[in-house]
């Protein structure tokens, strides 16, 4: 019987015929252990990064393969953070693809499939550059060489310890192989090929890389259609196969860039653009002088960094462009080579898109030695004006392009160095092994000590207690102190980060998290509930506080957010508070619901049924809605009075949101004064003028009784005079020590 060869698979003949790229492999997972041999170690024990984007990275992971396979509903909205507002995730840093297909490991915890992503990712992206390197120069040391550089250089891993979508910049290089293949070779399966890297480069990584490999490749075309022979590459065809690769790309990713073009017109790219300032660039933009300083995680040359160590004050991952000594030279030594002009043209293709990605990832204003030189604008403030484009935050996330088109050049250069003989170096296995270790030498990364491992590496731990609650079948939300960001930190977001790590285990709705593209409604939301924002001020080295103009029962206020939060559970994540400041959060919770229902080392765990049950009671329990200003965050210098410091501003109309349990009557107290001159205040009780108080230049008290119906009543109070600036802030009238009792 013939047997069907289909079904023979000979292994022995299979590695012989790919016994380089097998090789290749293994030496980039060789290099990926050494380099970060804690997740290889531990893999369920450790993660790479220690803020909060680290484990908002492993919470990415989990919600896409959640969404999809359990909830059967879209990524790109939650409600399980932010709860109950949700969350648009839209512009969210997610890496869908990855999170699909991380999604198996997610059964061994999500700091697993966090490290297979971090793992595959350096190993992918030094095999994918090697293969493009091997297309262009077929030189298998050479491709060797310029995948460890683009791979491990320090701005790929510097940015990789916090930022899943940029973990995985293996398709890069891939698109730009087979983009180029297309056009040379006229074949349609190399434009679907590069389409679908493209695909793959934008859902692994985010709507950044896209932009700026577009900019490469309209770069890297531009340059060969100015150096070399028109023709081969520009012709009707050629454009015929970029329409090809264009409408590929938009017809495989149309549900996400659709959703993208609608969120335009909806505004919900605001917050992006918000935080996207000429001044946020500078802060993100790297010094010149970083690019030839070693990485702070180089545990052999870090002292020099840290000598230097303003060059990474404001945010060293966005700072981190460290290009290599041995690297510069290898990219010099190709010029070299190339030095006729026949030659050079040859090189140009590689050449020019490096130096324009090398003078964007400057950012907008050239800094050196820690100075802003406002007085030499760069190319990037004309990028930064373009729509869409200026999601660009970070000018320094520009240097993995540089990064690419300089392995390139390094690689010509290895090519033209090995040729020569110098003393024991008289093989081109011989330079190999002296660049590779050269390079790894100045990108290493590998932690030698205790301190390295806990300065780069969090704690995957996730207390039993949220998984018990991820056993639990009925629907509640879960609330976690600290929930607000403590901005005083070196790392802000680090507990809200954490909390959704947690959520992976409890697979509950969370009132707060983390969002890198959140917006003031979510953090508003949880300002209101005192609770959270008493146990913020708790951690500014205060004591419990809870500022609000309105004299309220903070008890019932907190049980009141709870119970219309369907918050089942408080949970307190000890470490983000010191020796003197937990014991007084846990006081301040044991008082209100009693003894924790868990409590470990790491943890403790309230229930608030019997709390909310006697807290919403007869009572009337208010809050504030719109926009308030504390006076105390107005008083900039000495002139500052304890009248302007005490009272709450704003401009015309401000509202009081009043929950009632059934009809009844009700007396309001204030003390307001007029910012402007003598004028008219109007209250306005569920849109009825109630009531009108002449106000004037000096506090005095007001009251009035108002009529309070079931469940919740709008007090607006209307001011129309004229108001003034104060601090860039818009006031009018002052108000403090609001009161609302029963009366019936």
């Amino acid at each position: 019987m013939q047997s069907n060869k289909f079904m023979r698979f000979d292994a022995d003949l299979y590695i012989r015929r790919h016994k380089s790229e097998i090789s290749a492999i293994l030496g980039y997972l060789a290099i990926t252990a050494i380099f970060f041999w804690p997740l290889v170690a531990g893999i369920s024990s450790f993660i790479p990064g220690t803020g909060g984007d680290t484990y908002q990275s492993a919470w990415e992971l989990w919600w896409v393969s959640y969404s999809i396979l359990s909830l059967h509903t879209s990524p790109y909205f939650t409600y399980f953070i932010y709860f109950p507002i949700g969350a648009n995730l839209l512009t969210q840093t997610m890496a869908p693809l990855a999170g699909i297909l991380s999604a198996p490991f997610e059964a061994f915890g999500s700091a697993v499939a966090l490290n297979i992503v971090f793992i595959a990712g350096f190993v992918l992206s030094g095999f994918f550059m090697y293969i493009f390197a091997y297309y262009l120069t077929r030189n298998r040391y050479a491709s060797f060489l310029a995948g460890a550089i683009y791979a491990f250089s320090p701005m790929h891993v510097f940015q990789s310890f916090g930022h899943l979508q940029w973990i995985n910049i293996e398709w890069i290089p891939l698109f730009f192989m087979f983009l180029i293949i297309a056009l040379k070779e006229k074949k349609h399966k190399y434009a679907l090929y590069a389409a679908l890297s493209f695909i793959f480069l934008t859902f692994m990584g985010d709507l950044e890389q896209s932009i700026a490999v577009s900019i490469g490749a309209v770069v890297l075309l531009a340059s060969y259609y100015l150096t070399n022979d028109r023709r081969s590459i520009y012709n009707r065809r050629s454009l015929i196969y970029l329409a090809e690769i264009a409408v590929a790309i938009f017809i495989l990713g149309s549900p996400v860039f659709i959703s993208i073009i609608i969120a335009l017109q909806h505004g919900i790219l605001s917050t992006v653009n918000a935080v996207s300032s000429t001044q946020a660039n500078i802060l993100y933009s790297p010094d010149v002088l970083s690019f030839f300083v070693p990485s702070l995680m180089n545990p052999l040359l870090g002292f020099i960094p840290n000598a230097l160590n303003y060059l990474y004050a404001s945010d060293p991952t966005e700072r981190t462009v460290y290009i290599g000594y041995s690297v510069i030279f290898l990219a010099l030594v190709s010029i070299y080579d190339f030095r006729s002009r026949k030659s050079l043209k040859s090189l140009a293709p590689w050449i020019i898109p490096a130096v324009i990605f090398l003078i964007l990832s400057i950012g907008p204003y050239l800094q050196v030695n820690g100075a802003v030189i406002s007085s030499v604008p760069m190319p990037y403030l004309l990028l930064h004006k373009i729509p869409i484009l200026n999601v660009f935050r970070e000018p320094g996330r520009f240097d993995i392009m540089f990064e690419l088109f300089i392995s390139v050049l390094a690689a010509f250069g290895f090519i033209a160095i090995s040729k020569n003989k110098i003393g024991p170096l008289r093989t081109e296995k011989g330079f190999f092994v002296l660049f590779l270790v050269l390079v790894l030498f100045e990108y290493s990364t590998t932690p030698i000590s205790n301190a390295q491992l806990q300065a780069n590496y969090g704690n995957a731990y996730i207390p039993a207690a949220y998984k018990d609650l991820g056993n639990a079948t009925s629907n509640f939300s879960i609330i976690t102190l600290p929930a607000l960001p403590y901005y005083y930190s070196s790392s802000p977001e680090l507990y809200p980060g954490i909390a959704m790590y947690y959520q992976t285990a409890s697979r509950k709705p969370l009132i707060g998290g983390y969002a890198t593209r959140s917006n003031n409604t979510q953090l508003e939301l949880l300002s209101d509930i005192p609770m959270a924002t008493a146990s913020e001020y708790l951690q500014y080295g205060q004591n419990l506080s809870y500022f609000s103009p309105i004299t309220e029962n903070y008890t019932k206020l907190n049980t009141f957010w709870l119970a219309n939060y369907r918050t089942k559970y408080v949970t307190v994540i000890r470490g983000a508070y010191n020796d003197t400041e937990l014991p007084a959060l846990l006081e301040y919770l044991y008082g209100m619901f009693g003894q924790p229902v868990y409590q470990s080392n790491t943890t403790d765990v309230f229930q608030t049924s019997g709390a909310i049950s006697k807290g919403i009671g007869s009572s009337l329990v208010s809050y504030t809605a719109g926009t308030w200003i504390p006076g105390f965050s107005l008083c900039q210098s000495s002139s500052c009075n304890a009248t302007l410091s005490n009272m709450w501003w704003g401009n015309t109309t401000r509202g009081i949101i009043v929950y009632s349990p059934n009809q009844t009557s009700a007396s309001m107290r204030f003390d307001a004064i007029s910012a402007y001159n003598d004028s008219i205040l109007y209250l306005y009780t569920n849109g009825n003028l109630a009531h009108a108080f002449n106000l004037t230049g000096t506090a005095e008290a007001y009251s009035a009784n108002i009529t309070i119906k079931p469940g919740l009543n709008s007090l607006i109070l209307y001011y129309k005079q004229n108001a003034y600036v104060v601090n860039d802030s818009i006031l009018n009238f002052g108000i403090e020590n609001i009161t609302l009792n029963r009366t019936s």
